[in-house]
């Protein structure tokens, strides 16, 4: 990387380029060369897009991908990107139009979109609608990962273990460093009280992605009904850091001081946190 004072901006160097044409100091480009321009910029907004979503931070994503969809509408994967992005900033209904749009006015058929809408559904809590969607693109790809991941969540959502664990079996299948499989695994085996797999499964989960909150917090279900009380107290504070204000984190944690560590301290410590989480959310209801 150049140091700070000789970095070059290579959209402030489109624009002056851009200027000097209209002053007629430059020719412009011949169609196919520009073409080749604006498909580098778009390509280059378009990872900056993607590199927002893989760290999360999904409102500086949106303005970038909704230009790119507004300017490119025929682009599928700026609009599942789009689609995606707004569904992880809460916004289900866009998300929902942008991908009935795309399916409306394109003739191939795209799997993604359909766990797309599987995804939403699963949000909205339609499981039944949730599962149709994602068997349909399970048909049409079965080697997506993140398909058997949703597949997984959903049957959790439905009661039927079982049938989660085969789907969440075959994400790890394809892909063994899954963070989310992993994790999605250590609640079924909560879910069967067989504790030890879900504190494994769940620390497989967290040795991938550390700030994974809900691993930290399946980890800590796991090591409290293994009586490892003192572990579990860690996991659970490790997650109260990553997300504060997690009302089930502070429960438990209240819980184990209170009834296992007997540590009056914390446990009063914890059930004042609890009292702000609630004093909160009924400030906000008013």
């Amino acid at each position: 990387m150049l140091p700070q004072d000789v970095q070059q901006d290579p959209y402030a160097e489109q624009e002056a380029m851009e200027q000097l044409i209209a002053l007629g100091y430059v020719e412009k480009p011949d169609e196919d060369h520009q073409k080749a321009i604006d498909q580098t910029l778009n390509e280059s907004q378009f990872y900056l897009a993607r590199a927002f979503i893989n760290k999360n931070m999904y409102s500086n994503a949106l303005p970038i991908l909704e230009k790119l969809y507004t300017e490119h509408s025929d682009q599928t994967r700026y609009a599942f990107q789009l689609a995606k992005c707004s569904q992880a900033l809460g916004d289900h209904k866009k998300a929902r139009n942008i991908v009935e749009k795309v399916i409306e006015t394109h003739e191939k058929y795209h799997p993604q979109f359909d766990l797309l809408q599987g995804s939403l559904s699963l949000a909205e809590k339609d499981y039944n609608k949730a599962l149709t969607f994602l068997l349909k693109a399970e048909k049409a790809d079965p080697r997506l990962p993140v398909l058997h991941q949703q597949i997984g969540q959903t049957y959790l959502k439905m009661g039927r273990v079982k049938d989660a664990e085969r789907a969440f079996t075959k994400a790890l299948e394809i892909d063994p460093d899954s963070h989310i499989a992993h994790d999605g695994m250590a609640m079924v085996h909560l879910r069967q009280r067989k504790n030890e797999e879900a504190a494994s499964y769940a620390l497989n989960a967290i040795g991938l992605i550390y700030h994974n909150p809900i691993a930290h917090y399946h980890l800590g279900i796991a090591l409290s009904r293994l009586g490892m009380y003192e572990r579990a107290a860690e996991a659970f504070k490790v997650c109260a850091v990553i997300v504060p204000g997690f009302k089930a984190v502070h429960r438990m944690l209240k819980y184990l001081y209170q009834n296992k560590l007997f540590n009056s301290e914390e446990a009063i410590k914890h059930q004042i946190i609890l009292e702000e989480i609630y004093a909160k959310e009924i400030g906000r209801l008013l």
